[in-house]
């Protein structure tokens, strides 16, 4: 199973990674860690935000979907998450109480009114895992990340031609996990900007 599971993922990261676009934040540290030894997970979700979104104390929210798959052998992880639009490659390696996870493609962005250029998307996160039962777990975690964000033209009220901006983050977050059910709050804080973003994400993978 575990085989099959791996050779799917990396099919799918090679022929998928260069559609890449839309919008793509860090991926959910509850998942990542809910995966058993030698085994894999999918998992379907949401993500509810909200905060400072591109201009100082420019208000803003809005709704993510999100799929992902997880394979494990041993300590090593691996997947790919679809966030939207977005196709995010996941690695990392993990314990019963600790983890970490790094993920990020390659991506020609155009900050707003800025040339375009390629960029990395992407970042890593450390987390802190403690089990209270077999099915129960809480968990903490902090990351740093550069984020891809889209946002239509201003200029141009109602056009659905987006264009891809980026903004570097660093964050902290906590999650309950009971079975394949998660429920996670993550804080991002933009790097070298008085911009606060806040998460609320709920999961449940199936094994």
């Amino acid at each position: 199973m575990i085989r099959k599971f791996c050779s799917l993922v990396f099919c799918v990261v090679a022929l998928l990674l260069l559609l890449a676009g839309c919008s793509s934040h860090p991926p959910s540290a509850a998942q990542f860690m809910n995966v058993k030894k030698n085994d894999g997970i999918f998992s379907v979700g949401g993500t509810a935000f909200a905060g400072d979104l591109y201009k100082p104390y420019e208000g803003g929210r809005g709704v993510l979907f999100t799929l992902s798959g997880y394979g494990r052998v041993d300590a090593f992880e691996f997947g790919l998450s679809l966030e939207t639009t977005t196709f995010l490659p996941i690695l990392g390696l993990r314990g019963e109480y600790l983890g970490l996870q790094g993920w990020g493609f390659f991506k020609d962005v155009e900050h707003y009114n800025e040339k375009s250029r390629t960029i990395w998307i992407g970042g890593s996160m450390l987390i802190q895992q403690y089990p209270i039962s077999e099915n129960f777990k809480v968990g903490l975690s902090e990351h740093i990340s550069n984020n891809l964000s889209a946002k239509s033209d201003p200029d141009d009220y109602g056009s659905f031609d987006f264009k891809n901006g980026y903004y570097p983050e660093f964050g902290i977050g906590t999650y309950l996990t009971y079975k394949g059910f998660s429920i996670e709050f993550r804080y991002g804080r933009e790097i070298g900007e008085p911009r606060n973003r806040f998460y609320f994400m709920t999961n449940y993978g199936t094994f």
